[in-house]
């Protein structure tokens, strides 16, 4: 129906993404965990991190280096909590509890994981350019006007 209908299109969209993508992601997911010892152990444990099993003050005062600090920095620079949410992730077979006073180095290195951007510069950056835009639109369009005005007098 969306597909034929542009004005019903965002909401019909997610509800067919939703019913065809989830239970391949789900059952992707489960495969991907049931093949490692280490996702067998997770979903054995049903391990959690929530503000309820770790403390994000004990994160924060973790070494620079480790997985932890660097985990609490990113909910504090995004303005998030640890009872935010989780997002599924291909790195699902990583007992992380047992990864926050690791090195930071090790875990990226070895699942390739790169150190994420810092979204709160690029917005700001963002906002400035949007900003920057809308003032050049004003000066042509006040100057186009004065002009257009000078030119029929």
């Amino acid at each position: 129906m969306s597909l034929l209908n542009a004005r019903r299109g965002v909401d019909l969209i997610a509800a067919l993404v939703e019913a065809t993508v989830t239970p391949y992601l789900i059952h992707r997911l489960r495969d991907a965990m049931l093949s490692s010892s280490t996702g067998r152990r997770i979903l054995k444990d049903r391990a959690r991190i929530n503000s309820t099993t770790v403390s994000l003050e004990w994160l924060r005062n973790l070494p620079d280096v480790t997985m932890g600090r660097e985990y609490a920095a990113y909910l504090d620079r995004e303005s998030v909590s640890l009872d935010t949410g989780s997002l599924a992730k291909e790195v699902i077979n990583i007992y992380w509890e047992e990864e926050l006073e690791t090195d930071v180095k090790q875990p990226r290195k070895r699942i390739g994981l790169q150190k994420s951007p810092d979204l709160r510069e690029i917005r700001a950056e963002l906002r400035a350019r949007r900003k920057a835009d809308k003032a050049a639109r004003e000066c042509v369009r006040h100057w186009s006007a004065a002009f257009t005005i000078a030119t029929t007098s």
